[in-house]
Order: C-alpha cells, then structure tokens, then sequence
C-alpha cells in the first residue's frame, strides 16, 4: 500500500541483515553478517521467491561479513563485503562466484552505472578506499585510496562518468570522469554519512544524528550533440571514419576517445575548427568499450551515448554475392567494396544429397584478387554443364599470408529438362571440334555413337548411365576424313538422329 504499513516477516536468521534487493515482484535477495561469533566474520546471502514471506539461505560464507548487493537486471548481481570479498552472479541467484577485489579494505557499498561498469567504496578508520571495474566485475582497478579521509560507506552514478561517494565525518565526494578524479563537496555537515540515492534529476543523502540532504542536479550545458560514433559502431583499425556532430556558437572543438568507457581519454585532435565532422584514422586499440568526447570538456561537452568497438579490420569487404543460372551453367557475381592483402577467391560448390545433408566442399577453380584496394572490385566464375540437383556456393577468400574466411553459401537450382533431345552440334560445319549436347528428362542408360554416310560406325563418345539434365559431349574426328557424319543417341526412353559435317 505505497509504504502506508508494514508486517513483520521471518528471515530465518539473527544475525545483522545489511542490504536488500528485488529483481521482480517475487525474488528478493538480501545480506548478512555476523559481528559477535569471533573474528573471522560470517555471512550469508537470502533468497526469496515469493515476494518475501519466506526466505532461503543462498550461500554462507565462514569468512567475510556481506555488507551490500546490487543488481542491474534479472540475471546480473554482485555482493561486496569486509577484507575485500565480492560476489557475483550471471543467472539470477542460482550460483555466485567469489573474486576478490586484491585489497583488504571492508567493502561497505557497490553500484553498477552499467552492464560492465562498476564501482566499490570502502576503506578504514585511516583512509578512503574507491575501486573500478570495467569487465562486469570479474577485475577491479584500484583508483582511489586516501589516507586523509576516513571509509566511504554509499554511492550513486548517474552514467558511467559522473557519481558520489559518501562516508566519514560529512565526506562527499563527486567525480566526472568515471572515477579518475575526486573532488570534495562543500556541505555544511560533519556527521558520518551512510547513503545517496538519485530519482530523475533530484539527489538524497542521508546519515547520522538525523542528516538529511537534498541536491538538486542539472546536466552542464552543451551546445554539442554527437551523432556517430553513438553506440553499437564496428570500427575497423585503420580505416577512416567520420566523426560527426552538431553544434551552435562554437569556433573551436577538442576531440578525445576512450577506449575504456571513460576510465582514461587521449586525443584526437585540439582546438579543432568546429566543421561538424572530423576523418578519424582508427588507431590500433582492440576494444569493445570505446568512447568519443567533443567539445571543451568540462564546461561544454557531448560523450557518445554508448560504447562502440574497435575491431580487426576485415581483409575483404564483401558487399554482394549472387548467381545467374543459363541452361545447365551458372555464374557466380561477387563485388568487393573494400580488400585488403587479399590474395585470391577459392570457389567451392558442395552438392545436396537427397536426405538435406551436405557432401564434402570442393574447389572448382581460383579467381585472382586485388590485393589491397578502397575501389569496389567486381568478379565472376561459371561453373559449366551441371547437371540437374540442388548445389551450395560459397567462396574462400585467403590473404597473402595466408589466412582465410569463408562466404556466407548461396543455394542454386538446376531443374532437369522436361523432355528427352537431341541437339544439332555446334558449330557445324565444323573443324577441328564440335560440341553435341542432349537433354535427359530423367536419370537414363545412354549410347551415343557417330556414324558415317553408310551407316557404319565410327565412333561410341557416351556409353553409360547419365543423369538426368544437360549433357554436352566434345566430338573431335582426329583421323576421320572429311564428310558427312550422322550421330544417334538411344536411351530406354527415346532415341534420335542428327547429322553433321566434318571440313579439314
């Protein structure tokens, strides 16, 4: 009822209960531990899946006292605790990883700005203690740690660059770029403070001996508004990409990027005529949590909405793949929009058996390529006289060094004729060779022999089973004399006669 009454429910346990979260309606989690059974400390993890009534415990730990939890979805949670114990899950609860954060500072508060990035606050009666992650917690950089504070105990981000820290004796710390620096709030309160919480633009903290505070925050103007990189973008190293943005009553902007969410920035370029657009050769960092800053950073400044990638530049970009199918022949069209060390296209073709499965690829034939280019390239193969059945393309494209990938395949169809024929050879008259092609309704037995004017035979060119489709045979007479020839074809189903002439 919003908060109107409360009812008293079971946990199961005495000891202190620290911290508690609810990723739905139904499964809650909280944590404990125990300051009186003798040091080392104890605790565990809740869990409820009926909206609280009951609860389980999840996991103890003989150890470490647990202190704080955080989830960011269903799925995704982590615990902190003393003498540096987090904990984290991946699938809601059902198991949790121990990894120890290298510091052996108790652990009082732990946020996640994002799916990666993380921070813990802590320390001891001596010193504050701040911690980074950005990996999901599975590391933890160490980037604070002063001995002229006492331990930080809350915190709060509002994105992955800007949050508090609260604790000891009225301290209230604020960063703006992801934690690399710290700057000491001026409020008027020396009482320890134990919690920040943020709804839309509307700050709390609260601590002891009845504090209470209220900070009301406001986005710095900009006049800046990235629009690519902006989240989601592959960015090949080397190649040349436009960073794009749109601004007002600006003469001059600073370009920087991250490549790890925020923690660090390096430049790009500096007071840079403000044109809206700069060509950004990719440097060669592999990362999938980069970032770019534009403007005059931190009075006027845009940051990309998200995390883009810089990825291994692809050694040929296809851009289309098709195939023409002409009689018992096909063609196959490539066009490459950009190559790089790329050597030459293998073309492969792996026929389809009748129950769907996939015979052993072959290389039919090898198409050179160009070698390093930005021009789009354009390339073809055909693949002659195929007889009828369902065949699988792709092609294997491999570097100079020799390293390869393989195409997405294409299937093609080759239907067999409707009715049995014989053609007339090509060409005709001919000398030295022709070419007779007959079409086969259905897998058949075929004799196909040459004949003189008389009708004695000269020649067997096909005496076997064939399939059903196109069938084309070279006929060269060698030795034959000059003349008029007659070749017939008999199957089981048809049979036919067609005459040629022979020119020396």
């Amino acid at each position: 009822n919003g908060g109107a009454t409360w009812v008293q429910k079971p946990s199961g346990v005495t000891e202190n209960i620290n911290s508690i979260t609810f990723v739905n309606q139904f499964d809650g989690f909280a944590v404990t531990s125990d300051w009186f059974s003798g040091f080392p400390y104890s605790g565990r993890i809740l869990k409820t899946s009926d909206g609280g009534e009951s609860w389980t415990i999840n996991l103890f730990d003989d150890s470490h006292g647990l202190i704080d939890l955080f989830f960011i979805d269903q799925n995704n949670g982590w615990i902190c605790g003393s003498n540096g114990a987090t904990y984290k899950t991946t699938n809601g609860g059902n198991t949790w990883d121990y990894i120890n954060a290298n510091t052996g500072y108790w652990l009082f508060d732990i946020f996640y700005s994002s799916q990666n990035i993380g921070y813990l606050v802590g320390g001891n009666p001596n010193s504050d203690f701040i911690a980074k992650s950005t990996n999901s917690g599975s590391t933890w950089n160490h980037i604070r740690e002063s001995f002229q504070e006492h331990a930080l105990i809350g915190s709060y981000f509002i994105n992955d660059l800007e949050g508090w820290a609260c604790g000891y004796d009225g301290v209230l710390l604020k960063t703006t770029n992801g934690g690399n620096n710290w700057i000491r709030e001026q409020i008027s309160t020396d009482k320890q403070l134990r919690e920040i919480f943020f709804i839309d633009s509307v700050g709390y903290c609260i601590g002891f001996s009845g504090t209470f505070l209220k900070y009301h925050y406001s986005q710095p103007t900009s006049n800046i508004q990235i629009m690519s990189p902006n989240g989601g973008e592959d960015w090949e190293i080397g190649s040349t990409k436009q960073i794009t943005w749109n601004s007002t009553e600006i003469n001059y902007v600073n370009i920087e990027y991250s490549y790890n969410n925020g923690l660090s920035w390096n430049t790009v370029v500096s007071s840079y005529p403000n044109s809206n657009v700069y060509n950004w050769t990719v440097p060669n960092i592999l990362s999938d949590n980069c970032l770019v800053r534009i403007g005059d950073y931190p009075s006027s400044y845009d940051v990309s909405d998200s995390s883009f990638s810089i990825v291994e530049p692809v050694p040929v970009e296809l851009s289309s793949f098709s195939s023409e199918v002409v009689g018992n022949d096909v063609t196959l069209h490539w066009t490459t929009a950009t190559e790089n060390n790329n050597s030459e296209f293998n073309v492969q073709r792996s026929v389809i058996s009748g129950d769907g499965k996939n015979f052993e690829w072959q290389t039919l034939g090898i198409v050179n390529g160009s070698g390093t280019t930005t021009e789009p390239q354009i390339y073809s193969f055909v693949d002659e006289n195929i007889s009828a059945g369902i065949f699988h393309y792709r092609l294997k494209q491999i570097d100079y060094n020799g390293t390869f990938e393989y195409s997405n395949s294409i299937e093609v169809e080759i239907n067999p004729p409707i009715k049995f024929s014989l053609e007339q050879n090509y060409p005709n008259p001919f000398n030295p060779s022709t070419t007779i092609q007959f079409n086969l309704a259905k897998d058949s037995y075929v004799s196909l022999k040459v004949y003189n004017i008389t009708g004695q035979e000269v020649l067997t060119l096909v005496e076997g089973f064939k399939k059903a489709g196109v069938q084309k045979v070279n006929f060269e007479p060698n030795n034959l004399p000059s003349g008029i020839y007659l070749y017939r074809i008999v199957t089981e189903d048809f049979s036919a006669v067609q005459k040629m002439t022979y020119l020396k």
